[in-house]
């Protein structure tokens, strides 16, 4: 801890981030521990159509990131997500806004925490809460020494974790045609339900405008590492998964524990599999490591403008990292690991960050017509009566891989937007009692 942070957001922070970091943080951000859990249990309702159910959750995914890239390049800031939708619709919305945006990427700490334990577990005999509370405890402790550390951290086992979908495709390459790779196990349903489920794979490419306060030229930069580490991670995915069909089939591959290590021995043998354990390690920590530091970034931003108490804006004189808020979040990390379930903390991820990319969306197309004059360094092109159509598309998609989440994952995100209201609410009251 620095011996004398401040109390207040006097310092501001440093911007020591460039593209190439910045691109392999969104990377390791978003090819991390989802497609490592998750792609055989998209196998089982997709089938070998598994690829389809990526391009779907990837084309929602790119829609959302456009709106990111112009809003980023417009208000290069920390809570990018809750100043955009300020800007937009005003305090009361924003503030919902930035509470679920909060909750979801604390949660989806948790989520990949938890995977991460489950392959100790798995492995070691560790138990499962025991080995997300020691990811959760390390990365804190790396993400407090400053962002440059974390970012460049990060894009270094995002290399691994690159190198582990690389194994996977490379080693199916020979098993290409020995499927239908467009048989489908549950019709098409099963396919946008597969599309649903693996967008939490794709998430993360929304953080990155998070570090916008610390990216150098975030005007330039900031769009165009939500955009390269977006196209990345998408790429990857199509060939991991047609790579895993291939040799597994959907049956085998939706029935195994740790699918792509599974597909790893069958293609090239258990020094193959044992290297992808490591690697499904490597992801889930370096999707923690990575993700805490973003949303401290943006409860930090939304402490400095007034929507959380300043206390959370504190930063360290020494290191000029956000201590208070990192604290904060890595408290109520281990509080949701605790619950021990992935599969209904991973939903709730997805509930929430799905009203937050809709709440974004309609704040560009708002911001369109409000903010006409604005600079707009990255714009998206084709609009339709001043709307760009990527951000009507992505309303959409996100509607639609809503109706797939389910009820409990639902029903546990209205509970959180109805405490953020009562917050919002008792904030407001306490404000005009003084």
């Amino acid at each position: 801890m620095d011996a004398s942070p401040s109390s207040t957001t006097e310092l501001e922070l440093k911007r020591t981030v460039g593209l190439l970091a910045a691109v392999g943080s969104g990377t390791g951000l978003i090819v991390g521990a989802g497609v490592y859990v998750l792609i055989g249990e998209v196998a089982g309702v997709a089938g070998n159509a598994v690829w389809a159910s990526v391009l779907l959750a990837g084309a929602v995914a790119l829609f959302t990131g456009l709106s990111y890239a112009e809003l980023s390049s417009m208000h290069p800031r920390a809570a990018a997500s809750f100043l955009y939708v300020r800007d937009a619709f005003g305090g009361g919305p924003a503030y919902l806004i930035g509470t679920l945006a909060v909750f979801s990427q604390i949660v989806s700490v948790s989520a990949v925490a938890l995977g991460f334990g489950s392959y100790m577990d798995d492995e070691f005999g560790f138990s499962i809460v025991g080995g997300a509370l020691l990811v959760i405890g390390g990365s804190v402790l790396i993400s407090y020494r400053g962002v440059r550390e974390s970012t460049v951290l990060g894009s270094l086992l995002s290399l691994v974790e690159i190198v582990g979908l690389a194994i996977v495709i490379i080693a199916g390459l020979k098993y290409l045609g020995d499927e239908n790779l467009m048989q489908l196990s549950e019709g098409t349903s099963g396919l946008f339900t597969g599309a649903s489920l693996m967008f939490f794979a794709f998430l993360g490419f929304e953080q990155i405008a998070n570090f916008a306060q610390e990216i150098k030229n975030p005007g330039r930069n900031v769009p165009r590492a939500i955009l390269l580490s977006g196209g990345i991670a998408a790429g990857l995915y199509v060939l991991a998964a047609i790579a895993s069909v291939s040799v597994l089939g959907w049956e085998a591959l939706s029935a195994s524990k740790g699918p792509l290590a599974e597909v790893a021995e069958r293609a090239a043998g258990g020094w193959a599999s044992d290297m992808l354990v490591v690697i499904a390690l490597v992801a889930t920590s370096s999707t923690v490591l990575i993700a805490l530091a973003t949303v401290t970034r943006a409860i930090y931003g939304m402490a400095s403008s007034g929507a959380l108490p300043k206390a959370l804006a504190a930063v360290g004189t020494k290191r000029r990292t956000p201590w208070a808020a990192t604290a904060a979040v890595a408290a109520v990390a281990m509080l949701v690991a605790l619950a021990g379930d992935i599969g209904v903390v991973a939903e709730m991820a997805n509930f929430t960050i799905l009203l937050v990319f809709i709440a974004v969306n309609l704040s560009l197309i708002m911001l369109r017509r409000k903010q006409k004059a604005a600079e707009r360094p990255f714009r998206i092109p084709f609009a339709v009566a001043g709307a760009p159509v990527s951000a009507v598309l992505g309303v959409g998609g996100c509607i639609f891989l809503m109706a797939n989440v389910s009820g409990s994952a639902a029903l546990y995100s209205v509970i959180v937007i109805a405490c953020g209201g009562a917050l919002y609410l008792a904030r407001r009251r306490g404000q005009g009692a003084r």
